[in-house]
């Protein structure tokens, strides 16, 4: 079974949310979420890496979401990937787990720590 993670720091309308989904749904209910989070004026921009599933004709895109869809083999466009880096630096990086268990358990804890601080996750996404 994959396991990707999803996070989207939104401390702007203080909805950062870390979720790990284990399904091919994930990806809708990700977009669902974000979504649901939004106050009824509130549009939600969400840049994509152009992964499969961003392109996916499954893609439910709600309404009120709007992807954009950054051009290939540039990651330094994606403010998203400051803070994948800074979080496998902080959390996962020269370590050793000896269980997959073990390692959802630092990513989760990882996430935790990170969405508890929305200051910070602003300041990560910003360093371009």
């Amino acid at each position: 079974m994959e396991t990707t993670t999803y996070s989207d720091p939104f401390p702007q309308i203080q909805a950062a949310s870390s979720t790990v989904f284990a399904t091919r749904r994930a990806p809708n209910l990700h977009l669902q979420q974000i979504s649901a989070k939004l106050p009824k004026v509130v549009h939600a921009l969400v840049v994509s890496n152009n992964a499969s599933w961003h392109t996916s004709k499954k893609l439910k895109v709600p309404d009120n979401v709007w992807l954009l869809h950054l051009p290939p083999y540039s990651p330094q466009l994606n403010s998203a990937e400051n803070l994948f880096q800074y979080f496998k630096k902080t959390f996962i990086a020269n370590r050793v787990f000896e269980t997959t268990d073990i390692l959802k358990e630092a990513v989760l804890d990882g996430l935790n720590k990170l969405a508890k601080n929305t200051d910070h996750i602003k300041s990560i996404g910003k360093r371009l």
